[in-house]
């Protein structure tokens, strides 16, 4: 039995007012099931006891009665709720008494771009919710439901207050370039720009020489830039952002891992994964494959991804969930390396020359995405106009790793002494158990699964 395909994410609209009658005014059709009610209600499906269980059915029973007399349901829907009456009467007598069902997979739940603002993925104890544009709602996804306004509220806090100010410096040279740009060639500019950079060696302002050399490079090949289309491959919008990022992280001890490398992070969560799905031991298992990955001291930041300007809304969304899996297991690794909880970490997604940062952050054990700032690279002379913004948002994610980087590389060093020392009393490690999933993945065959 499922939901009738013409309503398949759908929301219907009610006007009676009944007991629970929110859950199916807020959930799509598809997700009327009794799993989601429990979920909508705050308790958890395998938790919960008997008689909690006995009560939660009782409850959506009769929401299901009550939402039947409403006139205005189509004839198809008010077929599929006979049918959900039917199916949790037997459910009731037969499955409720012995044992508590697995729910629909909320394990990887898609949402469809398209319909909702939100992007779920969901573990055992934590989650990771991409909002975008700064909205929060309850009704978009049943998992919100049992966090709360208040909450959402707060960790909205906990991931605001981002410094994105210009230096002075920087941004007095952006406004000349404007000027200058108005006023001259392109060779003209270039020669203004390459004094502008003289200076700032002299005065020895690294960030400064930076941007200098970012516009150098976008001024300089402006040209080549304006004739990426949707007929290019994602590569082609890769590099010119990969030699901008190549730029800021140049000097420092952070290292751009290129050429779709295995993340070891997404490798331990997987191998955690299939422990839990498979009876056999683990074998052959690779980490998640990405576009870039930020390394310091070979251990692992933070991941980006790119598409070309013809990816579609759902290869997006596949894109970000994919990323934010990632990004939650290098977190998670993250946190252990440098023994903070409260680490956070910034993700970058590219469509294109237009991508965004996000930042991922654990509170209260939900692990909790939400975006930073805009990017894009300029195609066309008027958009430098508003690329100062992404060159504040870029100068913050190099600044954010500098220091992360700084605090791995002591850190690492403060393992490799604890090791020499381990060697040399031949202290023997202590044995735990295997941890329960962080993140989770699709099972690496499907047939092994218990």
């Amino acid at each position: 039995m499922s939901c009738p395909s013409a309503y398949h994410n759908k929301h219907i609209s009610i006007d009676n007012i009944f007991a629970n009658h929110l859950f199916f005014k807020s959930h799509v059709i598809n997700q009327w099931d009794f799993e989601y009610f429990i979920i909508w209600k705050g308790y958890d499906l395998f938790k919960a006891s008997y008689n909690t269980l006995q009560n939660l059915l009782e409850e959506y029973r009769t929401a299901l009665h009550a939402l039947l007399k409403e006139k205005t349901l189509p004839r198809d829907v008010k077929s599929y709720l006979k049918l959900l009456k039917e199916k949790y009467k037997a459910f009731k007598h037969q499955d409720l008494r012995n044992s508590k069902q697995t729910p629909p997979n909320l394990i990887t739940h898609h949402v469809n771009a398209d319909n909702v603002n939100y992007g779920t993925v969901v573990g055992d104890m934590h989650m990771v919710k991409y909002v975008k544009n700064h909205r929060y709602t309850q009704q978009a996804e049943p998992v919100l439901s049992m966090i709360g306004n208040a909450e959402l509220d707060e960790y909205r806090k906990q991931t605001d207050g981002r410094n994105l100010e210009l230096p002075g410096t920087i941004s007095q040279f952006i406004d000349d370039f404007e000027k200058a740009m108005y006023k001259n060639d392109p060779k003209s500019l270039i020669t203004w720009m390459l004094k502008a950079k003289l200076h700032a060696w002299m005065q020895d302002d690294d960030d400064l020489k930076k941007v200098i050399e970012i516009y150098e490079y976008l001024v300089q090949n402006l040209p080549q830039l304006k004739q990426i289309d949707k007929n290019d491959s994602e590569l082609q919008c890769f590099f010119p952002t990969y030699h901008i990022l190549n730029i800021l992280f140049r000097n420092t001890d952070i290292k751009l891992v290129i050429g779709e490398k295995g993340c070891d992070a997404t490798k331990a969560a997987r191998e955690n994964n299939e422990q839990c799905t498979t009876t056999k031991k683990p074998s052959n298992i690779h980490g998640r494959k990405l576009d870039l990955i930020l390394q310091s001291n070979n251990v692992e930041l933070c991941s980006a991804e790119w598409k070309s300007m013809a990816a579609t809304n759902v290869t997006l969304m596949k894109q970000y969930v994919k990323n934010l899996r990632v990004n939650k297991c290098i977190l998670v690794e993250l946190s252990k390396i440098l023994g903070d909880d409260d680490i956070e970490i910034l993700g970058m997604d590219w469509k294109g020359f237009v991508g965004y940062i996000y930042v991922l952050k654990t509170i209260d054990k939900v692990t909790f995405a939400k975006e930073v700032c805009r990017l894009f690279l300029p195609q066309d002379q008027c958009e430098f106009q508003d690329f100062r913004h992404t060159i504040a948002a870029l100068l913050h994610f190099k600044t954010h790793y500098y220091n992360i980087g700084n605090i791995v590389k002591f850190k690492c060093a403060q393992r490799r002494r604890k090791r020499q020392l381990d060697d040399l009393f031949d202290a023997t490690p202590s044995v735990s158990r295997s941890p329960s999933p962080h993140t989770f993945f699709t099972p690496k065959r499907h047939n092994t699964r218990q």
